[in-house]
């Protein structure tokens, strides 16, 4: 039955926009093929539908369509023309974009077919339609294939914008009511089902279900039967990695959409246009693109002053500030570095040591130790790096007393510089006085001693014996002499820092007033003996 006054073909609004064919029906509305009569350019019509012409929430929705497109001009959107009413018909003019839906893509094209090559470039138009409403201080809230338009041209257009929220100092119509849930149930982040916050970063977790959709061809959840399943699914379940249904996707987008898909807002990627520049590096990189390397050199140059601020709050004494950060700087860096880059360790690191600083020991020293098996996973047991980052785990286990535990990777520095630079050079000798003093102070100097004889001999000979070095190396050999093989051998070695004390050495590890009782201590066992 014909509503009195509904449009039809053929039917001109304000005298100006003439509907032509029915091309599209939606929950709230029809979208017709129209002409401009007063220029003669073919548009789209989208008006509301017949039935909800009596509903003033279905027309004030449709009037917040057109303010929230008035607030986003972009490529990768729909472009409004115009609005209006004319009788009681509300209306939309806009831009014509002949395609079709992205829904229509996902059902008759085979995943076999669709390659990731493909897809990035298409994921890629998307989610900078998306950073360019979060622009426009706009949330779209109902990111779904349904809401994307493939163009002929191989453009794509973010459309539909009924329940977009509008953000900013602007007044806006509440369409909904405090914590009811609004979208479509497959894309609906878990904070909106809640009646959450609505935030961008609700957007980009709907983002990610598309993206997992395109991909793999099915949706993150699987086919769920009701509403109430897929809440649950979102609020509660974790979907198969991208990269186990397709193991030819590089690693790049199977992190970029874990993460999308991260169920705490906070844990997603902080913006779309982050997202952005994930999709422009790594498809691109490999062509050996000039835009490619661009957008990779501002992300790197961007991030590198994000982690110098952040150092410059950990050495200024404001850990907290350091840590938000160096965190945000690791998520950035994981997605568009990779989790193994240098670049991606050394945030870790300033995360580390901000944590440290807070005092949050035990997750500090368990990204020590993740950060050092990283690094000597990627980098060698014998690089640089992974040296000091096995030295920072096992500093962090020396300074809460956990000696037998840091054992190991001082064991495993002195193995590796015995490998490089060979049991006769100052690397050596250090990571065996270091691996010394922790077995004297687990109670273990049998063990250090002859470790530290032989730092005694190297040193000696190779900076002389009244080195800083090679006589704290004689104070500690001393030390586990006295306690652990007898006094004489031990004044023997301890007897001649007593002139060094007297020119004004100071040991490092024990204040001289110590290193003078345990000479004194050793005579007096020697004397006994007499």
């Amino acid at each position: 039955m014909t509503v009195p006054g509904a449009p039809r073909e053929g039917t001109l609004l304000d005298g100006r926009y003439r509907l032509d064919r029915l091309i599209g029906r939606g929950g709230m509305g029809e979208v017709w093929q129209a002409t401009d009569t007063r220029h003669g350019t073919g548009l789209a019509v989208k008006t509301i539908l017949a039935q909800s012409l009596d509903s003033p929430e279905a027309r004030a929705r449709f009037r917040h369509e057109a303010r929230a497109l008035e607030r986003v001009v972009s490529p990768y959107t729909v472009r409004l023309l115009g609005s209006g009413s004319d009788g009681d018909v509300d209306y939309l003019a806009m831009e014509y974009v002949s395609g079709h839906g992205l829904d229509r893509e996902l059902a008759v094209r085979f995943v076999a077919d669709r390659t990731w090559r493909w897809a990035a470039p298409v994921l890629r138009g998307i989610v900078q339609g998306i950073a360019d409403v979060h622009g426009a201080e706009t949330v779209h809230r109902d990111i779904k294939p349904s809401n994307v338009m493939l163009t002929s041209d191989g453009s794509v257009k973010v459309c539909d914008f009924g329940i977009a929220k509008l953000l900013g100092p602007e007044p806006f119509t509440q369409l909904t009511a405090p914590g009811q849930a609004v979208g479509s149930a497959p894309y609906m982040p878990p904070e909106q089902w809640n009646g959450g916050p609505v935030t961008y970063l609700g957007d980009l977790y709907s983002f990610g279900c598309l993206a997992y959709e395109l991909l793999t061809g099915v949706r993150p959840f699987g086919p769920c039967i009701d509403r109430e399943a897929y809440r649950r699914a979102h609020l509660e379940q974790r979907p198969e990695r991208l990269s186990t249904l397709r193991p030819d996707l590089p690693s790049a987008l199977d992190l970029l959409v874990s993460a999308l898909l991260e169920k705490r807002p906070g844990d997603r990627p902080a913006s779309a246009e982050l997202a952005a520049v994930v999709l422009d590096v790594f498809p691109l990189e490999a062509r050996g693109t000039r835009w490619a390397r661009q957008r990779l050199a501002a992300h790197d140059a961007e991030t590198d002053r994000m982690l110098r601020d952040a150092e410059s709050n950990w050495l200024s004494n404001r850990p907290e500030a350091g840590l938000a950060s160096s965190r945000e700087v690791v998520r950035r860096r994981v997605l568009v570095n990779g989790p193994n880059a240098e670049a991606t360790l050394r945030a870790r690191r300033v995360e580390a040591d901000c944590l440290w600083a807070l005092g949050d020991v035990a997750e500090a020293l368990q990204l020590s130790e993740e950060l050092a098996e990283q690094r000597v996973a990627v980098l060698g047991p014998y690089n640089d790096e992974a040296i000091m980052s096995l030295r920072a785990w096992a500093s962090r286990l020396w300074h809460l007393g956990r000696l037998a535990e840091a054992l190991v990777p001082l064991r495993r520095i002195a193995e590796a510089r015995a490998d490089t630079h060979g049991d006769y050079s100052p690397e050596y000798h250090r990571a065996s006085y270091d691996l010394a003093l922790c077995l004297f102070s687990c109670g273990r100097g049998e063990e250090a001693a002859p470790l530290l004889r032989a730092v005694v001999a190297g040193r000696t000979d190779l900076l002389g014996a009244q080195a800083p070095e090679t006589l704290e190396a004689c104070l500690l050999l001393g030390a586990v002499l006295l306690e652990h093989e007898g006094a004489v051998d031990a004044l023997a070695q301890l007897e001649p820092l007593e002139a060094a004390l007297d020119r004004g050495w100071i040991p490092n590890q024990r204040p001289p007033d110590h290193a003078r009782a345990l000479i004194e201590s050793a005579r007096l066992r020697v004397k006994r003996r007499r």
